[in-house]
């Protein structure tokens, strides 16, 4: 019988254990999460974001054993497959025969009408209240490259904007993110924090980060993304490499 709450440390034991029930909790306590972001990178294709959640939760479990919990939550190490798993089909050759034209670039926006057709993923994921926080040219930098796989230069290629414009987009959405987490951190202290809002902001302050260091040679030692100042145990959440 499957327990209604199990601490993380338990869940791994029991996933890297090939107990099925695990993989049972997962999908129970943690699909909504993961569903939310492979929604929003399918731009709503219902019925492929049921697909992909069941192929990226079958990955989860076919690669337990390479989960390290020394290098991020269990959570972060499943959205990271899970948003991989999508932007891989968002990008196969099935759907981009259904895409449509790339509209200009000031168009791109988080779109609204996926939150309302499907509360869940926007209350689940927390990306309304996370995503509602930022200036409409930053939210469009998160759109391309976190929930469309976009390199820094395959945007400034793509929408004929200058890199240097781009990268500054990226630093600035970087910023508000870090400012948003540390505000988040605040909440832990007075027990009023959500812990899947933060696993999301991390994830997306990685991704963004991680074009930045990839595209350019920056002067500084911190290339985490996170505000140099976490406390030691939140930095143990950045996300580790996956399949």
């Amino acid at each position: 019988m499957i327990q209604n709450t199990l601490s993380e440390h338990d869940l791994i034991l029991y996933l890297q254990s090939g107990e099925s029930f695990a993989l049972e909790y997962i999908y129970d306590h943690y699909s909504s999460s993961l569903y939310g972001i492979i929604l929003k990178i399918l731009q709503g294709r219902i019925e492929i974001a049921e697909d992909v959640l069941q192929e990226a939760l079958m990955k989860v479990w076919l690669n337990r054993e390479l989960y390290n919990s020394a290098k991020g939550s269990i959570f972060t190490w499943m959205l990271n497959i899970a948003r991989n798993t999508a932007i891989d089909k968002l990008r196969s050759t099935e759907l981009n025969a259904q895409a449509v034209n790339r509209v200009p670039f000031d168009s791109v926006s988080i779109d609204e009408e996926v939150h309302s057709k499907t509360p869940d993923y926007a209350e689940s994921a927390n990306l309304r209240e996370i995503l509602s926080k930022l200036p409409k040219e930053q939210l469009q930098i998160i759109e391309l490259m976190y929930f469309q796989g976009y390199t820094q230069s395959e945007i400034a290629k793509e929408f004929s904007i200058p890199l240097g414009t781009i990268k500054s987009r990226a630093r600035l959405a970087i910023e508000t993110l870090r400012a948003i987490f540390t505000e988040e951190l605040k909440g832990t202290d007075n027990n009023n924090s959500n812990p899947v809002k933060k696993e999301i902001l991390l994830a997306i302050i990685f991704v963004l980060n991680s074009g930045i260091s990839q595209e350019a040679d920056l002067n500084t030692n911190n290339t985490s993304g996170l505000p140099s100042n976490l406390p030691e145990n939140h930095c143990s959440l950045s996300l580790q490499n996956t399949i």
